[in-house]
Formats: structure tokens, C-alpha cells, sequence
């Protein structure tokens, strides 16, 4: 069972944009949601020469159209960026709830604790 934010916790356009990614990722295999994790890494750790760099690797011009989870990757890359630190923390605790062996891979990559 997913223990969703309440309303009050968030509010708008991110609670709309977490919900979203909540449910995606109640959908992705474990492949899926390792991906999901490397992204979760890269866009909290690195620097914005190496997003730019990684943005330019993946805009897709090798002529195959990107998959559906590609697609939701690179929206919530893009949701994630205009999170605040709070939002991007109660983000990470909703899915850590709903995924716990996720949660520690999360916990242990980034060096935080989501209890």
C-alpha cells in the first residue's frame, strides 16, 4: 500500500508532478527502477557541466524514438530540478516508504538517511 503525501505536505504543480512519478514508479521493473536511481544520483551530485554534458548524450538524435520510460525519465529530470531541497527529501521518503529495498540503495548512494 502506498502511503501518499498529504495534502498539506505539498502543494501545486509538485505534488501534481510527485504523484505522477509515484505512480510511474509503481510500474518500472527493477531494472527500470535502478535507472531511475543513477538519475536520482546524477542530478544530485553532479555538476552542472556534467548535466549539460549528459543532457547533450541522451537528446535522442541517433534516429530511435525514445521509449515511454525514457520520455518519463526526462520529465521528472525536469520536475526535479525546480523541487526545493524539502520536496526532493519528501520525495525520496514517499519512495523509500513504498519501495524499502529501494529506499536503502537510495539512502546508501546519496549518503542520507530517509527515516
Amino acid at each position: 500500500m502506498i502511503k501518499w503525501p498529504s495534502a498539506m505536505a505539498l502543494v501545486g504543480k509538485a505534488r501534481t508532478e510527485q504523484l505522477c512519478s509515484q505512480s510511474w514508479f509503481l510500474n518500472w521493473n527493477n531494472v527500470q527502477k535502478s535507472k531511475f536511481l543513477d538519475v536520482i544520483v546524477r542530478n544530485t551530485t553532479s555538476s552542472v557541466e556534467e548535466e549539460l554534458l549528459f543532457g547533450l548524450e541522451n537528446l535522442g538524435l541517433g534516429g530511435v524514438a525514445p521509449g515511454v520510460f525514457e520520455c518519463q525519465l526526462k520529465l521528472f529530470c525536469s520536475w526535479w530540478e525546480n523541487w526545493t531541497h524539502d520536496q526532493r527529501k519528501g520525495f525520496l521518503q514517499q519512495i523509500a516508504i513504498t519501495d524499502p529495498a529501494f529506499g536503502e540503495q537510495a539512502s546508501s548512494r546519496l549518503g542520507v538517511s530517509f527515516s
